[in-house]
């Protein structure tokens, strides 16, 4: 947190290069910031901002982002789990009616990030949710 409050202040970049670094960030990071993009494209009150998400992700066969700076991949994670909400997944728990449930984007992000060491949980993470390509 300090390195990063000093990123902030100083613009002095916070090294990543320890793998034990790299994985109390990610423990501490990675879900309350899915959860914040997630949270930012669906806001309740910007009826615009639902219906344009919705097009994303349900009127096109692929949804292709960027993510820069994104260290181990939390807005892939964000992305790709809306894209299967708004498509009617409710992961394992009651099955949608069949009017709400569609075929939704596959989710393209390229994570762009300073540093390499990223790399691993990025293919971690795109290995877990049964990326391809």
């Amino acid at each position: 947190e300090t390195a990063l409050g000093a990123a902030a202040s100083f613009g002095a970049m916070p090294s990543f290069a320890d793998a034990a670094a790299r994985r109390g960030y990610a423990r501490i990071h990675f879900s309350p910031r899915a959860a914040k993009l997630a949270d930012a494209l669906c806001l309740a009150e910007d009826g615009w901002l639902r219906r344009a998400v919705a097009r994303l992700f349900l009127m096109r066969p692929r949804c292709d982002a960027l993510s820069l700076g994104g260290g181990p991949g939390e807005s892939f994670a964000a992305l790709a789990t809306l894209a299967d909400y708004v498509g009617g997944d409710r992961f394992g728990r009651e099955e949608p009616p069949a009017r709400h449930r569609r075929p939704s984007a596959k989710v393209a992000c390229a994570v762009v990030d300073y540093e390499p060491g990223w790399a691993p949980a990025v293919a971690d993470l795109a290995n877990a949710m049964g990326v391809d390509d």
